[in-house]
């Protein structure tokens, strides 16, 4: 990740890579990684005020707390979710 970051990729793919390496992250059962690795995009996401990135982060972000059992977290990540996913003007696919 740091060679994206070094050689200057544009904000938005660094934060897609992080969604994607939190993916497999929990996959593999690591999912305190996954969360920081989530936690990194919807930081830039949020930063970049990029609703589709705050809702595709926030949903697997979501997900990592779920499998770690913070339940009241993936509830409030969720929330933050769908809420970008309304604000990014997506009614269908909604959570």
């Amino acid at each position: 990740m740091r060679i994206k970051e070094k050689i200057g990729e544009p904000e938005e793919e660094i934060a897609g890579s992080y969604i994607g390496i939190g993916s497999i992250q929990i996959d593999m059962g690591s999912i305190e990684e996954a969360i920081v690795s989530l936690q990194k995009s919807l930081s830039i996401f949020s930063q970049l005020k990029n609703q589709k990135g705050i809702a595709a982060s926030a949903t697997n972000l979501g997900y990592a707390y779920r499998a770690n059992g913070e339940l009241e977290k993936s509830i409030q990540t969720l929330k933050v979710a769908y809420e970008a996913e309304k604000m990014g003007g997506n009614d269908e696919g909604m959570i």
